[in-house]
């Protein structure tokens, strides 16, 4: 088994708790307006792809798990875990499982999270053992309404809602995070929603609410600005409203 990689980032401090090594996964479902990462989109697979073509044209990698761990052997030293992002890289859990698995078993100590937008059913029975050998997920909910989030990503919000609830009943939920972009959505009332809905299920989860940047977006797709502090202030007040205990602006 391989997985199909993007690039690798040995050392992270922004992919979770302490240092970390960070792999990014080539592939996603969604098509955000405001990606950042749009050559992450494309997906591939053992069908449709040549390996020579695919990693001389796309600069990207096919790996084992054995190989991805050599990787984290160079760093082990300086690091407390792995993050594993995209693209969208749960499209890709069973080789997730896989890797965790052989990182545990080699370093038992360090922790493995998710990035993800959370948008396959993660709690069917054939991927319990994903779920449950995985530390903690950093969740995006992209929007809180079907329209909202449809508007901002393409595809509906359902599967990320029960993903939600199911993985913050586990407390596998390290946080939840929202980009703002303005004039696109009712931001104000989408924060609302959000953080009832985090705060149902656990008050002293992180909310990162995110101010919309346009470094690196796909200007033919989005052309908005950088809301202001006061905006995001406002934004964070009605979080905390509703009771989060750890509301941060990014």
């Amino acid at each position: 088994m391989k997985g199909i990689i993007n690039k690798i980032i040995p050392f992270s401090n922004v992919d979770g708790p302490g240092n970390r090594l960070s792999i990014f996964f080539q592939g996603c479902n969604f098509d955000c307006l405001y990606c950042h990462n749009p050559e992450t989109i494309k997906i591939f697979n053992e069908d449709n792809y040549n390996e020579y073509d695919y990693i001389e044209n796309e600069k990207l990698s096919i790996l084992t798990v054995d190989e991805i761990i050599k990787e984290i052997d160079e760093v082990a030293p300086f690091i407390s875990g792995i993050t594993v992002s995209g693209g969208e890289c749960t499209l890709q859990w069973k080789f997730l499982e896989a890797l965790f698995k052989g990182v545990k078993e080699k370093y038992p100590k360090f922790t493995c999270f998710v990035d993800s937008n959370c948008s396959i059913p993660l709690w069917t029975d054939d991927k319990k053992e994903f779920v449950n050998i995985l530390d903690k997920v950093m969740i995006d909910i992209k929007g809180f309404t079907v329209e909202e989030h449809e508007v901002i990503t393409a595809v509906k919000n359902n599967v990320v809602i029960e993903n939600f609830k199911y993985l913050a009943g586990m407390n596998k939920i390290y946080e939840v995070r929202t980009v703002i972009v303005p004039e696109i959505t009712d931001n104000e009332k989408m924060v609302d929603n959000i953080s009832r809905l985090i705060a149902e299920k656990d008050k002293s989860i992180k909310y990162k609410i995110i101010k919309y940047r346009q470094n690196g977006v796909r200007e033919d797709l989005l052309k908005s600005y950088t809301p202001n502090e006061s905006y995001m202030r406002n934004l964070k007040k009605i979080a905390e409203g509703n009771g989060l205990e750890n509301v941060v602006i990014i």
